[in-house]
């Protein structure tokens, strides 16, 4: 059991979901989450935190699950990137 939960084990409290839909999602784009940043003008927190909290209240939870699942932490995270770019017209 110690071995799992090293294996699995997150740097802060109720992030393991996230940390899975994080790599979810580089499993279905193949490349990190915001890497289209990089060459992108400066994205302030605040927008990142208004388009994270817009693309949230858009989406459900699945039947059944209780929260959301790592494939649909990917799809907010492509939302996400998708919205700031439209507003930074990159």
């Amino acid at each position: 059991m110690w071995a799992w939960l090293r294996a699995h084990a997150t740097p802060f409290y109720d992030t393991y979901w996230t940390q899975r839909g994080l790599d979810e999602f580089e499993k279905i784009f193949k490349r990190k989450p915001f890497a289209v940043f990089e060459q992108a003008p400066l994205v302030s927190q605040e927008a990142v935190m208004a388009a994270v909290h817009e693309q949230i209240n858009r989406t459900c939870i699945h039947f059944g699950e209780g929260r959301l699942n790592p494939s649909t932490i990917a799809w907010i995270v492509l939302q996400v990137e998708q919205a700031l770019l439209k507003d930074a017209k990159v």
